[in-house]
C-alpha cells in the first residue's frame, strides 16, 4: 500500500521537492538521538550507583545539549514541511482546477458537484501529509529494528520474545486500520451525498418551500445522517479497541519484563540504569508500533482521498502540431460536413452539413430536442462528433489547440451565469479596460440601464443575479460576449425568457453588429427566425437549408 500511493503521489508532483528532502535529513538526525537519549540518562542513574559525581554532571551538560539539538532539528523538520506543505497544496489545488477547466459535457454531469467541492479543500489538506507519515512509517520501523537488536544484544530470549510480542501487536493494530478505513471511505460517501442534496435545497430553496418539499427532503437527509452515523461510529469502534483492548497486550508483556528484569538486578546480572534502559527501549518499540499504526490509519485515509483526486484530475496532452496553428481569423468559417453524434446508443445526428459564414446571422430551428444544442456543443467542443467533420476556415477544429480556439468564441445561453461580484468585476475577467466596457454596454445600450442602477458598474450581483430581471441579465451576458473580441458569437435561446420589447431590442443589436461577427443562433421565437440571413430546420437528426424569402 505505501509504496505504491507514494509513487503515484510522486509521480503527480512531477520531482521531489527540495523542502522535503531537508525535512527528511532533520527527521532521520532527530529519531537517531532520541535513541541515544535514554542511553544518557541510563549511564547518569549507573554513574550516581557508583557515586561518580562529575561523570554524572557531564553526562547531564551532554543529555542538555542533545536536547538542544534535538529541539532545533525538531524545529527544522516542521519548517521545511510547512514549506514544502503550502508549496504542494497550490500546485495541487492549481492541477485539479486547471483539470476541472478541461471537462467536457458528460464529465461534468458524470461528477457530483460536492465531491469537487469537498476534493478541492478537505481532500487536498489530505494528500499534502502523505510524504510525512510515510517517512515516518518507514522511520519507526528502523528505530523498530535498531531496538530489537539491542534487546538481543543483551539477551537473545528475551529479544526474541520481545519482537514477537510486538508483531502481534502490530498485526492486530493493522487489522483494526484497515476496518476503520473502509467505514472512513463510506463516511465520505455520505458526506458528499449530503453535501450535494444542501447544495440542491439552496439552488431550489424556493420551489422546496412553495411545493411542500420539506418532509420528504428531511426523510432524504436523515436518511444519509443515519448512513453516515453508523460508518462514523464504526470507525470508532476500531479506534477504541486499538486504544483500550489491544493495548492489554503490551500492557501485560511490559510488566513480564520488570519482573523479567528485576530478577537480573537482585542476582547482579544487570545494573539498575540497564534495567531502566531496556524498560524505555520497550516503551519506546509500543511507541513505535502506536505510531506506525497511527500514520498507517492516516495513511489509508489519505490514499482514499488521493484516489478521489485522481478521479476528478484530467490529464490531456496537447500535440506540438496544435499549439503551432494559428488560430485568430479575421472573418471565420464554420463548415459541418456528414457530422453524426450519438449519446448513449441514442442517434441525435444524422449525416449533418452546413456552412455558417462570417457577416451574417444564421438561425437553427427544430423542434425541442431536435439535437440543436448538441450542434451548438460540437462547435463549442464541449463534445467530439463520432462521425464527420467540423471545420474552422478549412481546418479541423480539433487540430487547434483547445484553449486558443475557444478565446475566438463566445458563448450566449438562456440563463446566462454571472459571478456574485460587481458588474464591472464580472467584465474585468474578459476585458479589464473599462473604457473598453463603457463603449461595448453604449454600443448595445445598455450603459443607460447600468448606470440606473444603485452603484452603476459597482453593482454587486447577488448569486444567479436575483436583483436582475432576465432582460438585464441577457444583456450583461451580451455585452460580456462581446468584450471578449471574438469573431464567433453563438447564443442558444437567448430570447426564451425576455418580453417583447427586449427581444426586439436584442434583435437590433445582433442586426446592428453582424457584418463584425459569425453569428450562429439556436431559436424558436418566430420573431428571431425572421431576422435570420441563413436558415436551418433540424428535425429528428436531419439538417434541412429553408430558402428565405
Amino acid at each position: 500500500m505505501t509504496k505504491g500511493i507514494v509513487k503515484r503521489y510522486f509521480h503527480l508532483l512531477g520531482k521531489v521537492p527540495l523542502f522535503l528532502i531537508f525535512y527528511s535529513i532533520c527527521v532521520i538526525l532527530s529519531d537517531i538521538l532520541s535513541l541515544g537519549i535514554p542511553i544518557l540518562g541510563s549511564r547518569i542513574i549507573d554513574m550516581i550507583t557508583l557515586e561518580n559525581i562529575n561523570g554524572a554532571y557531564q553526562t547531564v551538560i551532554l543529555l542538555g545539549i542533545c536536547y538542544l539539538v534535538q529541539n532545533a532539528l525538531t524545529y527544522g523538520n516542521s519548517y521545511f514541511y510547512a514549506s514544502f506543505f503550502k508549496n504542494c497544496y497550490v500546485d495541487l489545488h492549481r492541477k485539479l482546477i486547471e483539470s476541472i477547466y478541461q471537462y467536457d459535457m458528460k464529465e461534468q454531469s458524470d461528477l457530483p458537484k460536492a465531491k469537487i467541492i469537498n476534493t478541492s479543500n478537505l481532500d487536498l489538506i489530505s494528500v499534502c501529509e502523505i510524504p510525512s507519515h510515510t517517512f515516518h512509517i518507514m522511520m519507526e520501523y528502523l528505530k523498530l529494528l535498531l531496538i530489537t537488536f539491542i534487546f538481543i544484544w543483551q539477551n537473545m530470549f528475551l529479544g526474541f520474545i520481545v519482537f514477537v510480542l510486538h508483531l502481534i501487536y502490530l498485526k492486530r493494530l493493522n487489522d483494526l486500520n484497515q476496518k476503520g478505513a473502509e467505514h472512513f471511505k463510506n463516511q465520505r460517501m455520505y458526506a458528499d451525498r449530503l453535501t450535494g442534496l444542501l447544495a440542491q435545497i439552496l439552488n431550489g430553496l424556493k420551489d422546496v418551500k412553495e411545493l411542500n418539499l420539506i418532509p420528504t427532503l428531511n426523510r432524504k437527509l436523515e436518511k444519509e445522517r443515519k448512513n453516515w452515523k453508523h460508518h462514523y461510529f464504526l470507525r470508532r469502534k476500531c479506534i477504541m479497541r486499538k486504544e483500550s483492548v489491544t493495548v492489554v497486550l503490551v500492557q501485560l508483556g511490559k510488566l513480564g519484563l520488570y519482573i523479567f528484569l528485576i530478577w537480573k538486578v537482585f542476582s547482579n546480572s544487570i545494573t539498575i540504569g540497564t534495567l531502566l534502559l531496556l524498560i524505555s527501549y520497550y516503551e519506546k518499540m509500543t511507541t513505535s508500533v502506536t505510531n506506525i499504526m497511527e500514520y498507517s490509519m492516516n495513511l489509508l485515509d489519505e490514499e482514499i482521498a488521493f484516489g478521489r483526486i485522481e478521479s476528478l484530475l484530467k490529464m490531456k496532452v496537447e500535440s506540438k502540431k496544435e499549439k503551432n496553428l494559428p488560430i485568430h481569423f479575421e472573418e471565420p468559417s464554420i463548415s459541418f460536413q456528414n457530422v453524426s453524434f450519438s449519446y448513449h446508443k441514442k442517434i441525435v445526428l444524422k449525416n449533418v452539413t452546413m456552412n455558417i459564414s462570417f457577416g451574417e446571422i444564421t438561425v437553427l430551428t427544430g423542434t425541442n430536442g431536435a439535437g440543436k444544442t448538441t450542434i451548438l456543443n460540437l462547435i463549442a467542443r464541449e463534445i467530439e462528433a463520432n462521425k464527420g467533420s467540423i471545420f474552422l476556415s478549412g481546418k479541423r477544429i480539433e487540430t487547434y489547440d483547445l484553449e486558443s480556439y475557444l478565446s475566438e468564441v463566445s458563448i450566449v445561453t438562456q440563463d446566462p451565469f454571472l459571478f456574485n461580484m460587481s458588474i464591472q468585476e464580472n467584465f474585468s475577467m474578459i476585458n479589464k479596460n473599462h473604457q473598453v466596457q463603457i463603449e461595448i454596454c453604449k454600443k448595445i445600450g445598455l450603459h443607460d440601464m447600468i448606470m440606473k442602477l444603485p452603484n452603476g458598474y459597482h453593482t454587486t450581483l447577488k448569486e444567479f443575479a436575483t436583483n436582475l430581471s432576465g432582460g438585464q441579465k441577457q444583456l450583461l451576458a451580451l455585452g460580456r460576449a462581446l468584450m471578449k473580441k471574438s469573431k464567433i458569437l453563438l447564443l442558444d435561446e437567448f430570447t426564451s425568457s425576455l418580453d417583447k420589447e427586449t427581444t426586439e431590442k436584442m434583435i437590433s443589436i445582433l442586426q446592428e453588429i453582424k457584418e463584425e461577427y459569425l453569428i450562429f443562433v439556436i431559436a424558436h421565437d418566430e420573431r428571431v427566425i425572421e431576422m435570420a440571413d441563413t436558415l436551418f430546420r433540424l428535425e429528428k437528426g436531419h439538417i434541412k437549408k429553408i430558402e428565405r424569402k
